[in-house]
């Protein structure tokens, strides 16, 4: 009974061993990769549920473009992913900011802008109806001096047209105070006008000046730093600015870690340069090329 036992004993530990040495000769898509939650550190501002959850939605891009399981959490995985605050966020952080002051300023413009275009349009057409009734005030007094003078020249009217004649000139010079205060009005106008103009142009050199510093800085586009894969089986995450930001650099390196490498493609989650174009998870056409040759679909 003691052989019988140390002979069972001997072929579970065999067993035990094949299963394991067979596990981790299999390639990264052909088992499913356990992993758990190593360093997490809190100045991110992220709940570690949280964090969780937006390692479940990254590495969902790649399972549900092969069909099946690939990664799994499991407490206590040698593989770990990692959230370390360093320098890089410290970087992003300040970046941030700096997209701050730069939208401000563009609703600064933008706010100038709408003003001068409202008071533009209205002493425009202000001027356009000003120089109508000025026109229809000259016609009208040329008519009127026309006849006044052919009276005058007959030695005087009679008292009819001489009280309409005066009621014409009374009515004239109303016009005439009328078109003054108009007058007045659009000079003030224009006045407010060339104010808004330098004030808005002074807020297009701030935009201008703050547009080239971030594109000095940022512009270039910035090497794929946020994280990293490391042969040691672990994924470190540096830095993200948004949800988005973060669910990109994850599944970026979850890439890594089924074996593939960088691609081109700007929009591509596996592309080595961070960039505006690359705003979704949607696997592009070297993404899914990259993952094909890796998986072996």
């Amino acid at each position: 009974m003691k052989n019988a036992f140390l002979v069972l004993f001997s072929l579970a530990v065999i067993g035990y061993s094949g299963y394991f040495i067979y596990q981790n000769s299999l390639a990264p898509c052909e088992r499913v990769l356990e992993y758990s939650v190593g360093q997490f550190d809190t100045q991110f501002g992220l709940k570690q549920e949280d964090f969780k959850k937006y390692i479940t939605d990254a590495e969902a891009v790649w399972e549900k473009e092969v069909g099946r399981e690939l990664f799994k959490y499991k407490m206590g995985a040698k593989f770990k992913v990692n959230l370390i605050y360093d320098n890089r966020q410290v970087l992003t952080e300040a970046k941030r900011k700096e997209e701050f002051g730069l939208t401000k300023s563009e609703d600064v413009l933008e706010e100038w802008d709408n003003k001068l275009y409202s008071l533009d349009s209205e002493y425009k057409r202000l001027t356009s109806l000003h120089e109508q009734e000025v026109a229809s005030l000259e016609r009208d007094q040329k008519e009127h001096n026309r006849e006044v003078e052919f009276w005058n020249k007959k030695g005087g009217a009679g008292e009819t047209v001489f009280n309409k004649l005066e009621s014409e000139r009374v009515s004239l010079n109303i016009r005439v105070e009328n078109i003054n205060k108009n007058a007045i009005l659009l000079n003030n106008m224009a006045t407010e006008l060339n104010r808004l103009i330098k004030n808005r142009n002074s807020a297009a050199n701030d935009y201008n000046r703050i547009v080239k510093s971030y594109n000095e800085k940022y512009g270039h586009g910035l090497e794929f730093d946020q994280g990293e894969y490391t042969t040691k089986g672990e994924i470190n995450i540096y830095q993200f600015d948004s949800k988005a930001s973060l669910l990109m650099v994850l599944a970026h390196e979850f890439g890594h870690a089924l074996g593939m490498d960088h691609v081109g493609g700007s929009s591509s989650i596996m592309n080595s340069i961070a960039s505006d174009a690359r705003d979704s998870l949607a696997l592009s056409l070297e993404d899914k090329t990259e993952l094909n040759k890796v998986c072996k679909k």
